[in-house]
């Protein structure tokens, strides 16, 4: 039986108390902590994709959004925009894992997450939020080289889902929409749902 480390953070107002310790290498963090910070992350991930820029996180990747083709019945193709991961190569290196390669700087340009952005939206240390984030996704890649299943979730955003080796970001319907500024994505999706109940 495989163990499945989950990532999936309480539900915004379920933390009552302090909730001490999510992780033993994250003791400098409460429970509370640290949710907060992935929350903002994941924020700060969508402002960024709304600008139409991507965003790196050092130590895990890149999300972006890339224009795409969607193919509808036999012949007709629309225009859509994706909301796309990128993992980063060194970590895809380190444990061999099988993950999507594409350069999402070659269609949009790319910014670093800023620690100092979300020290300061949260009013906490940037010293604070910064080895929050490294140590979380230390704990990350630990559990990577043991061959864990893994579940990473970003708020309103999606779930970064590891299986063995292969790695497959699937983004929230709404989100995907709310990145798409063609239109497209969304009366597609709608028109097959509603084939499919019909």
């Amino acid at each position: 039986l495989t163990t499945m480390p989950f990532f999936l953070w309480p539900q915004q107002g379920a933390l009552k108390g302090p909730g001490r310790y999510l992780f033993p290498i994250l003791m400098n963090h409460t429970t509370r902590e640290v949710v907060e910070i992935w929350d903002h992350v994941s924020s700060a991930i969508q402002q960024e994709l709304l600008q139409k820029k991507g965003i790196h996180i050092t130590g895990l990747g890149t999300f972006g959004v890339l224009r795409q083709e969607l193919l509808v019945g036999k012949n007709e193709h629309l225009p859509v925009d994706k909301p796309v991961f990128q993992l980063s190569q060194n970590v895809g290196k380190i444990d061999c894992l099988d993950y999507v390669r594409q350069s999402i700087a070659d269609f949009m340009p790319v910014v670093p997450l800023e620690y100092s952005k979300l020290a300061l939206h949260m009013e906490n240390m940037q010293e604070v939020v910064k080895n929050c984030i490294k140590l979380t996704l230390l704990c990350l890649s630990r559990c990577i080289s043991k061959g864990l299943n893994i579940d990473f979730s970003f708020r309103n955003m999606g779930v970064l889902s590891i299986r063995g080796k292969k790695v497959k970001m699937r983004f929230y319907e709404k989100f995907a929409f709310s990145v798409d500024a063609t239109g497209n994505l969304e009366e597609v999706v709608t028109n097959v749902s509603c084939t499919l109940l019909t």
